[in-house]
């Protein structure tokens, strides 16, 4: 593997393997081999009660995790068929709709168990914060549209959530139960927005607008020149009906900027007063998950 490896890499090319997800053969693979592979695919199914569920598949990638297997480096396998009868994913939503909402279902008297559009989502979210990407088997056994698993994965990486339900004003609190703020109250475009002691001043109430923007003061919460990069800072700024103005809310409690690809967040992790809001990479942790106004 290592000279494989080196091989590859000098021609610009990727050294990956599929694993299984338990038993003999996960510590049977030594840990000198995760320096060489790009990553690895862990097939986190044909195993567990019911077949390949979420305690079960996530407990597989982190079994791989302990031995050392770098996060960036353990991709999450998931099933796009049943167990024990092998039924395609495509087959059992055509048999019945609903059953792209279940994780089983029972077919000629027997139950066959799979991952349906929920769980795929739910496994997708732990990924993406705990792991490094998506995997299945196999594309063929997958529907198309609305049921599709394919697509429930590429919805819940690309943040294909809504922007918040619109009207409400109030406080924006996050980590440490500190409150989103405009620095000084100031109303000039470019004035930072903070983490703040909650204080009931206008300077901390957001309204959430129907086009996805927060705002207060008169302005909109903006991603300072509609940066897409890790660390770019919140700003106060006229609203403007841009991307780096808008917001969608997650499933995780996350506040994700469809233009950048990434999630409000508090520099540092911390809750002090005066912490610098920015945006990163969504990975759910305390400080990108926010309560917006109730």
């Amino acid at each position: 593997m290592q000279q494989l490896g080196s091989a590859l890499h000098s021609r610009g090319k990727l050294l990956t393997a599929a694993v299984v997800s338990e038993g003999y053969y996960v510590d049977g693979v030594p840990t000198a081999v995760f320096g060489s592979v790009d990553w690895l695919n862990i097939m986190a199914y044909d195993g567990g009660s019911p077949h390949a569920n979420y305690d079960w598949s996530i407990a597989s990638i982190n079994r791989w995790k302990s031995r050392g297997l770098p996060a960036a480096k353990a991709v999450l396998g998931v099933p796009f068929y049943s167990r024990p009868g092998y039924y395609t994913y495509s087959a059992l939503v055509g048999m019945d709709p609903a059953n792209a909402n279940r994780d089983c279902t029972t077919v000629s008297g027997a139950q066959q168990c799979y991952n349906g559009v929920p769980t795929v989502k739910r496994k997708t979210q732990w990924a993406m914060a705990n792991a490094g990407g998506m995997m299945n088997w196999e594309l063929p056994q997958d529907t198309t549209g609305s049921t599709s698993l394919v697509s429930a994965i590429y919805d819940t990486v690309t943040g294909g959530g809504t922007p918040p339900p619109s009207g409400r004003t109030g406080p924006i609190t996050g980590i440490g139960g500190a409150c989103v703020d405009v620095a000084a109250a100031s109303t000039a475009n470019g004035t930072a927005i903070q983490l703040y002691g909650c204080n009931g001043t206008a300077a901390q109430s957001w309204t959430v607008a129907g086009d996805g923007t927060l705002r207060a003061l008169g302005k909109c919460l903006d991603v300072t020149s509609a940066g897409t990069a890790n660390g770019t800072a919140i700003q106060l700024w006229d609203c403007n009906g841009t991307g780096a103005q808008v917001w969608q809310t997650q499933s995780n409690g996350t506040l994700r900027n469809p233009a950048s690809g990434r999630c409000l967040d508090a520099t540092g992790n911390s809750s002090a007063n005066g912490t610098r809001l920015q945006i990163w990479d969504c990975f759910g942790g305390a400080n990108q998950v926010w309560r917006l106004p109730a």
